[in-house]
């Protein structure tokens, strides 16, 4: 019931209804694990630092209040490859949340730390709409960076060059993005469930790509007009019964759109 002031009174919108779903939350949860990351990072920073935090709370706050030492240290624990070194961890350039700059002066290759690993440590578990599960190891996962890498090389793609990825959220989709990076161009791309129609034709993806499309829809975008740009199509078929025996499925098109 609302009264003149249009304000609920006695009504479910109070107490009676609402506090009903309010609960106190229940710890499900209170192991400590001292193998983990996070707890041989702590350790790092309490001896750097002289410091002892007694839980992830006090932890946490010491990583706000020092951020700019906190970001260093994650740096270098995690032994980060760059080709030019930082000048300096932060730098705020102005008053909004946009104007601050991270790591200055510091070049790098994302593909690069990432394809370090090389090993058989899971590097990716896929999971797709019928439940099918697959692991792709640090190992298989460079060497399909390799032979992506390759072919797209073999196509012109060279640093600077643009990418894009129409593309669901797939082993090749990683696959390709590392090596479009190790090659260092720009990688970036619409969302799939807009349409070939759509994503082909609008604006962004004519600034984002200048070089190859990755995609799994060849039937779908041969046939549409596009901007002069898109002629390279990395297609990359759907596993079924009939491929499934491929080696690389992995096929460059050039198109004449």
């Amino acid at each position: 019931m609302r009264d003149k002031n249009n304000s609920c009174e006695e009504s479910p919108c109070h107490n009676g209804f609402v506090d009903s779903f309010i609960i106190e939350p229940t710890i499900i949860w209170d192991r400590k694990v001292p193998d983990t990351e996070l707890d041989k990072f702590k350790k790092v920073i309490e001896e750097k630092y002289n410091k002892k935090f007694d839980s992830y709370w006090d932890f946490h706050k010491w990583t706000v209040e020092n951020f700019v030492d906190f970001w260093k240290e994650m740096w270098h624990y995690f032994d980060v490859i760059a080709s030019v070194p930082y000048e300096k961890v932060f730098v705020k350039k102005g008053k909004g949340i946009l104007d601050c700059e991270w790591f200055p002066g510091a070049r790098l290759n994302y593909a690069e730390n990432i394809l370090r690993i090389r090993d058989e440590r899971t590097a990716i578990i896929c999971l797709d709409e019928h439940e099918n599960e697959e692991t792709i190891t640090f190992a298989e996962l460079f060497e399909q960076v390799k032979l992506y890498a390759a072919a797209f090389r073999k196509h012109g793609l060279v640093k600077g060059d643009r990418v894009g990825c129409y593309l669901s959220n797939r082993k090749e989709a990683v696959f390709a993005m590392l090596a479009a990076t190790s090659i260092g161009a720009i990688w970036g791309g619409p969302l799939p469930y807009y349409g070939s129609r759509y994503n082909l034709n609008n604006k962004r993806m004519e600034s984002v790509v200048r070089k190859i499309v990755t995609t799994n829809k060849i039937p779908e975008v041969a046939n549409i007009k596009n901007p002069e740009s898109l002629k390279h199509f990395c297609d990359i078929p759907e596993l079924t019964d009939k491929n499934i025996e491929v080696v690389h499925p992995l096929k460059l098109f050039e198109l004449e759109l």
